[in-house]
């Protein structure tokens, strides 16, 4: 090997050792970003997650958070986690535990950039989820519209999640055997089928047939109405414990009287 040819290998290997090191150099955390790269960085976010395996509901639920940010005026400051660490503790009314669940969102959005940062520390309080009486589960379900109604009668009867519930589609049912196929599992649970009772086949077997899933929302759609038709029940039956029921409390409400009759957790 020459001189020349020998200068000219080891300028390459210096200009390929640039370009690693140009692809994989940490973002710098005092830059502000534009409108554009704000859009830009929110849809690389969710096919980040994508790309990592979380799971659809993680990715809603992380990618609305960062949203939250954005829509508070933070954008430009996405990649400047004191910035946000500030806004977070300024934020009074939030609990703990809401904010233990933006800071997860914020970790993950800057582990996609390779940037550290201290987080501040909140826990998640621990408490008993709260279990109502079967009568007031009851008098949402005879109130809350068409849809709505039917889609807490299936989780007060599968004590599915409510994203397992919300994804079944129509050849999940099977209306001669009496259950409900649940083939999208969430957090870890596994596939299984449940008998459900014929009034509840029934009646979702009249819902319009639009689409392959039974319920076309999103579970931030069915939330959001529910949270509406909620407060219109409390105040037809003068119960202000039917505000505190959400989705998962059908789950828990099933669980306590499985655990009751079985006296096993499992």
């Amino acid at each position: 090997m020459t001189k020349a040819e020998g200068s000219k290998n080891l300028a390459e290997e210096t200009t390929q050792h640039e370009k690693v090191a140009g692809a994989t150099k940490r973002l710098t955390t005092d830059k502000k970003l534009t409108p554009q790269e704000v859009k830009g960085k929110l849809v690389e976010f969710s096919w980040f997650m994508q790309r990592e395996g979380y799971k659809p509901s993680t990715i809603t639920g992380r990618l609305d958070n960062i949203k939250y940010f954005v829509n508070h005026g933070l954008g430009p400051d996405l990649l400047r986690p004191e910035v946000i660490k500030d806004f977070i503790a300024k934020q009074t009314n939030w609990g703990d535990g809401y904010k233990a669940n933006m800071i997860v969102a914020y970790t993950t959005f800057l582990a996609m950039h390779r940037i550290s940062w201290n987080p501040p520390r909140y826990n998640r309080p621990e408490r008993m989820p709260y279990i109502p009486l079967e009568l007031e589960l009851d008098q949402l379900i005879t109130t809350t519209g068409k849809r709505m109604s039917v889609f807490l009668q299936g989780l007060k009867e599968t004590a599915a999640d409510p994203g397992e519930l919300q994804a079944t589609k129509w050849i999940d049912l099977n209306p001669q055997a009496k259950t409900i196929s649940i083939n999208h599992p969430v957090k870890g649970h596994k596939p299984r089928i449940i008998d459900v009772s014929r009034e509840l086949i029934e009646r979702l077997l009249v819902l319009p047939k639009k689409s392959e899933k039974v319920f076309q929302a999103n579970i931030k759609s069915l939330q959001r109405n529910f949270h509406n038709q909620r407060k219109t029940a409390a105040r037809k039956f003068n119960n202000p414990r039917l505000l505190e029921i959400t989705f998962t409390t059908f789950r828990h409400w099933r669980a306590t009287m499985e655990y009751h009759k079985t006296k096993d957790i499992l």
